[in-house]
């Protein structure tokens, strides 16, 4: 959801509300908040929209490789989220709170799914024997 009220406020121009770190406005406007030209968060909606896509099919059919796209996709996107936090941290010296968030969600998303693929190769192994 953060992406999408990000990529509201990119194109209504307005500044988003920030109230814990209060520097969202210099992360939101600096050069690295669009890649030739398309906001961050056009991505962004586009990597949680195939993550929840491939959720349900992963519920609905119980394939495996729908996990195992999960996990690469979310280890692209934990790729990209450490290169924008350190960009934030080390670069522009801000922190924007739903840029961090997106952040912590990615990294739960990766960090999870390769605790149940784990599970699931392992239980996979386990009926085999």
């Amino acid at each position: 959801m953060d992406s999408i009220y990000l990529l509201a406020k990119h194109y209504s121009e307005n500044e988003a509300v920030c109230s814990l770190t209060g520097k969202c406005s210099a992360v939101l406007a600096s050069q690295y908040a669009a890649v030739w030209g398309v906001p961050i968060s056009v991505p962004g909606i586009l990597y949680y929209t195939l993550i929840f896509a491939l959720s349900l099919l992963l519920l609905r059919t119980r394939n495996v490789l729908f996990l195992k796209g999960i996990v690469w996709i979310s280890g692209v996107g934990f790729l990209a989220s450490l290169g924008l936090v350190s960009i934030q941290l080390f670069v522009l010296e801000a922190i924007c709170e739903y840029c961090m968030l997106s952040a912590v969600t990615t990294t739960l998303i990766f960090g999870f799914s390769i605790a149940f693929l784990r599970k699931e190769l392992t239980g996979a192994e386990s009926d085999v024997h």
